[in-house]
């Protein structure tokens, strides 16, 4: 179940909201949700338990696979999608994984097709065998099943990792020392992207252009 703290709705619809424990059995873990939920600037996304997508909020760039300039104020359906596992949000844009494929919709520029096009259909990046996606503010990285890490989008604070001086890259760019080094985990900030290669956490803070990695805390 999700709740907008903003309108106090609940989805699915409900007439009184669930009842929160204080306290977990001790004798087995508490079942968890299937369900992910992603924010973007102006727009939330969640997957339900049978691999559809909702979402709400603007849809000003297509990220909710409409393209209305009106906001939408209940959840619907993203068009396209049947059997997502993983989503994230950025502005104005929409990524998740589904069937091993990354696929994003919304602003042009950070979708990771080569172009500046909008869209309001997912469109697929060029990275196979994904297996998680994250989003920043305006770039995104998957994380392949072998451990490698492609990023797109906006780079003019160095937050792909690429080692490379430009502004933006419209393809999926592997990032500089983790082509296949192992990368569980990853995620995107307004200008930074930190990642967890097995025991280490590295962190690009990305505080001016083409800035490598620069902080490493051993777990």
């Amino acid at each position: 179940m999700v709740k907008s703290r903003s309108k106090g709705k609940y989805w699915p619809p409900t007439n009184k909201p669930t009842t929160v424990p204080t306290g977990f059995p001790t004798s087995s873990p508490p079942t968890l949700p299937k369900a992910r939920l992603a924010l973007g600037l102006n727009h939330a996304v969640v997957i339900q338990d049978d691999g559809s997508v909702y979402g709400w909020g603007s849809d000003q760039y297509g990220q909710l696979t409409y393209a209305t300039l009106a906001k939408q104020t209940i959840p619907v359906l993203l068009r396209g999608i049947s059997a997502a596992i993983e989503v994230c949000a950025g502005i104005g844009f929409t990524c998740l994984v589904e069937q091993n494929m990354v696929k994003c919709v919304g602003v042009g520029g950070v979708l990771g097709d080569g172009t500046s096009v909008r869209r309001a259909n997912f469109v697929v990046p060029v990275q196979t065998s994904a297996s998680r996606v994250t989003c920043g503010a305006n770039h995104a990285c998957a994380l392949s099943s072998s451990g490698g890490m492609a990023c797109w989008g906006w780079d003019g604070y160095g937050q792909l990792g690429t080692n490379m001086s430009r502004t933006r890259a419209l393809l999926p760019v592997a990032v500089v020392g983790y082509a296949n080094a192992g990368v569980i985990q990853a995620a995107g900030g307004f200008h930074h992207t930190c990642i967890v290669i097995m025991l280490a956490l590295r962190s690009a803070l990305a505080r001016t252009r083409g800035e490598k990695w620069e902080m490493e805390l051993q777990l």
